[in-house]
């Protein structure tokens, strides 16, 4: 752990490049992330378990008032991957980069939008200006190009197994899947660009999960929307038919047992178990860190570390079997008001899919509704066939910050025209 310099309302910055520093914070982290499970600890330290062991560096900065935590920021310095990365064309940096990037955690593959800062409300604002000005300073500008600021001095690097140079220095940064409505984040980017406005870059992006409402009556069932209510018919009826059955599970024996069913969905060759961040990789992230033997939880536990301080929201897994052969199925976790499918498949022949994908997502509405929850986040193209539903999903940005000095003379206003749109 490294300490930065105190800042305003005696605020003060710590890097953390270390797991096994981050087991005596895991509650306040979760706390501080809400009910959000994909901002869990256990959820980004997966996420970051994904990166080749050689290729990643944790760097998670505190924001403490006294001995008190007000801010967590989660990212990461990894090398540029290629085959996981790609030409960063999207992110708005014109050519591939090499070297090191300085990233969100969490902020690629299944439920890649909305990460950020933890904070509490009313600290998110100072909390994205004090982050900003501590990053700029110890790692994106030189020792002659920070405004005036004291010199940069080259950062040192430990822990989580990197043999890198100490010289290597950050060659680019991008703070990807902002929410429009994170004001740390807003705070965050804002103070870069009064930094640096030559290298700092807004770019809008398109969210890849779904989100849909629905109300819960008196009795504890959904409302249907009107448009949805003729396929959801057609689907309770063939529910009713005895010729489907649902299997519901809530406990680690029956979780497991179904998405051994749902792997057994998929080929050997399937491009999705092998997708870096994808969802059934991060399905079984979450699942060794609840259950089983993983180095980096059971370092903790040893140390005294409850597992249960790691983990936000509650996992279940619900199946649909034909004649008792699986058909469909799906992983998700409930945390709060939302539900978030993690994980769903539904393997039958295509003019079947979208009568078996209405029985599925109609239990996991319905199931949810019991338990007084609203809201159904999905991860899969599946909910394209979701017809009659209102989507509404996260809307997100990112922030790019690039070490060749722009030559557009107009990049100031239209990162200013850019943030217009996101106000």
């Amino acid at each position: 752990m490294k300490s930065g310099s105190a800042s305003e309302n005696s605020v003060s910055i710590q890097e953390i490049e270390s797991i096994a520093d981050l087991g005596g914070f895991a509650d306040r982290w979760n706390r501080l992330a809400g009910h959000r499970f994909d901002r869990s600890l256990a959820w980004l330290i997966g996420w970051f378990q994904e990166l080749p062991e050689s290729n990643r560096r944790l760097a998670v900065y505190l924001a403490s008032r006294g001995q008190e935590i007000i801010g967590i920021l989660p990212m990461v310095l990894s090398t540029i991957d290629p085959e996981i990365r790609g030409p960063m064309q999207t992110a708005g940096m014109g050519q591939t980069c090499k070297g090191e990037i300085l990233e969100l955690l969490g902020c690629r593959g299944c439920f890649w939008e909305a990460k950020g800062i933890l904070a509490a409300e009313q600290d998110q604002e100072s909390c994205g200006e004090l982050f900003a000005k501590h990053i700029a300073q110890t790692l994106l500008l030189s020792p002659f190009d920070n405004n005036g600021g004291p010199k940069n001095t080259v950062r040192k690097k430990n822990s989580d197994a990197t043999k890198q140079p100490d010289t290597t220095r950050v060659q680019s940064a991008q703070w990807r899947g902002i929410a429009r409505c994170d004001l740390g984040m807003r705070a965050f980017a804002e103070t870069l660009m009064a930094i640096d406005p030559d290298r700092v870059k807004l770019n809008e992006e398109n969210p890849s999960s779904y989100r849909f409402r629905v109300q819960i009556g008196p009795d504890g069932k959904p409302i249907w929307p009107l448009a949805a209510r003729r396929p959801i018919k057609l689907a309770r009826q063939g529910l009713a038919s005895g010729v489907f059955q649902v299997v519901k599970a809530r406990e680690k024996e029956g979780i497991v047992k179904n998405i051994l069913e749902l792997r057994s969905l998929l080929k050997n060759d399937d491009s999705s178990l092998s997708e870096t961040f994808g969802a059934i990789r991060m399905v079984q992230q979450i699942v060794n860190a609840r259950w089983y033997p993983v180095d980096w939880m059971e370092d903790l536990v040893r140390d005294g570390i409850s597992r249960e301080s790691f983990m936000r929201g509650s996992l279940g897994s619900l199946m649909v079997y034909w004649r008792g052969k699986p058909i469909a199925g799906a992983v998700f976790v409930d945390q709060g008001l939302s539900r978030s499918v993690i994980w769903m498949e539904v393997r039958v022949h295509p003019e079947q899919q979208q009568l078996v994908f209405w029985m599925l997502l109609s239990e996991l509405i319905a199931s949810g509704s019991e338990q007084n929850i609203p809201e159904i986040n999905l991860y899969s193209e599946l909910a394209a066939l979701a017809t009659g539903f209102v989507n509404h999903p996260p809307q997100v940005y990112s922030v790019v910050w690039n070490p060749p000095v722009l030559s557009e003379s107009t990049q100031v206003q239209s990162n200013q025209s850019k943030f217009s749109k996101i106000r």
